[in-house]
């Protein structure tokens, strides 16, 4: 006769083997679903691989065929009603310069507009170049960037580290400057002109920070001269040799130099005016020590399409591992909106572009009568980039006119 201690330990083993059955049978169902299922499944795997999201940094990859077409121009696609919006936008502003509109990943429209040389009567075209100023500061971060990977430099690391002299220096971190928050002082840039080196040296000596500014948002160039100038200390190379190294030759630029490289491109690059109505109007006067003062911040040329593939490249984390492209991007704070030569556009024009699925970066660098600026979505797929070699515009124009057409493009699909 079976005790009642028995019948319990054979209830639970009874238990036991039916729990068991249960999660073979569904192994087994799950095993023959998958097989028939396989090949769905593993597609929608793989999809997501390719998009990875972290905050405002979404790794990916750019169809092959947007950089084949970038050199030429586009002014009729298959997207008549986004061209037609885009000409109305560009209506009674007398731009002059080169538009390039990239919309879900396809180039939908390009064209040249105006002289890049009045005198000679030279057109602007999609293979002209001009000068990015400001935006360059996107590659100084970028090479930066590339020293923090080799493990040579940390974006934590005090300025002090490296200019001892600047006072305060050891309460500005790297990534204080990267976005522009170090407490800076404007300060006039020397008369005469210098190589990289003295003028590193000149802009640390005379580098003024105001203890009460440091975590707040301030605009000042002289923040990259002096990260160029680190990366050119812990590297052992010149900025022109990893610039080249690093980005040129990876991404396959064909029409990207430097100011003291331009004599081998004449011909190739738009001069910059400063009146666009006058057509007898000389270009702007522009002296050597205008560009070498502008170490690491605004002496580049670049076309439209040099520039939007770099940006690209930039934004998607196609040069650095996505971890160090999000620590490159990451905005300080609340009201912080600039990092590595970009703006966070939902937050930069959150009065029309707050919502999340505008989220991407707004550019601008303008001198000397140039002015390049524009907008790029975060998986780089949509842009309107805009290049200008005069700065005269009629009416309000920049982070106006490129604001609402890539609004457009992100509310609308091609069409």
């Amino acid at each position: 006769m079976m005790t009642r201690k028995s019948w319990l330990e054979q209830g639970l083993i009874l238990i036991a083997i039916f729990a068991l059955g249960i999660i073979l049978g569904r192994k087994v169902y799950i095993s023959w679903h998958t097989t028939k299922t396989g090949p769905q499944q593993e597609k929608k795997v793989s999809l997501r691989k390719q998009t990875i999201q972290h905050d405002n940094v979404v790794a990916g990859t750019l169809p092959v065929n947007v950089y084949q077409n970038l050199q030429r121009k586009v002014v009729a696609s298959a997207a008549p009603k986004t061209i037609a919006y885009v000409k109305r936008q560009l209506q009674g502003h007398d731009f002059t310069g080169t538009v390039t509109v990239i919309s879900h990943g396809r180039l939908v429209y390009q064209q040249g507009i105006g002289y890049a040389d009045r005198k000679n009567k030279i057109p602007n075209t999609a293979t002209t170049a001009y000068q990015i100023a400001s935006i360059q500061k996107g590659i100084t971060a970028m090479l930066l960037m590339k020293q923090v990977q080799a493990g040579r430099v940390k974006l934590t690391d005090k300025i002090s580290k490296y200019y001892p002299q600047i006072k305060y220096g050891n309460r500005v971190t790297l990534k204080d400057m990267v976005n522009m928050q170090s407490g800076v002082i404007a300060s006039p840039l020397p008369k005469q002109r210098m190589n990289s080196e003295k003028f590193v040296q000149w802009v640390a000596d005379n580098f003024k920070i105001d203890p009460q500014q440091i975590k707040k948002s301030s605009y000042q160039p002289s923040n990259y001269v002096l990260l160029a100038g680190i990366v050119e200390r812990v590297s052992h190379q010149t900025y022109e040799h990893l610039f080249e190294q690093q980005i040129v030759k990876p991404l396959k630029l064909q029409h990207t130099f430097f100011y003291s490289q331009r004599d081998q491109y004449a011909g190739q690059y738009a001069l910059g005016y400063y009146n666009q109505t006058r057509p007898d109007a000389p270009p702007v006067k522009e002296e050597e020590r205008d560009f070498t003062n502008q170490f690491g911040t605004g002496n580049i040329y670049m076309t439209n399409g040099d520039l939007y593939r770099m940006l690209a490249a930039f934004v998607t984390s196609k040069l650095l591992p996505l971890e160090y492209t999000k620590q490159m991007y990451q905005l300080e704070g609340k009201v912080n909106t600039y990092a590595a030569g970009t703006y966070l556009v939902t937050r930069r024009m959150r009065n029309k572009l707050a919502d999340p699925k505008y989220k991407g970066y707004y550019f601008r660098g303008t001198e000397f009568g140039y002015d390049s600026f524009g907008d790029i979505s975060a998986d780089g797929q949509t842009c309107v980039l805009f290049q200008a070699n005069t700065r005269s515009y009629q009416q309000p124009f920049n982070m106006v006119t490129d604001v609402n057409i890539y609004k457009y493009l992100i509310d609308n699909k091609i069409q």
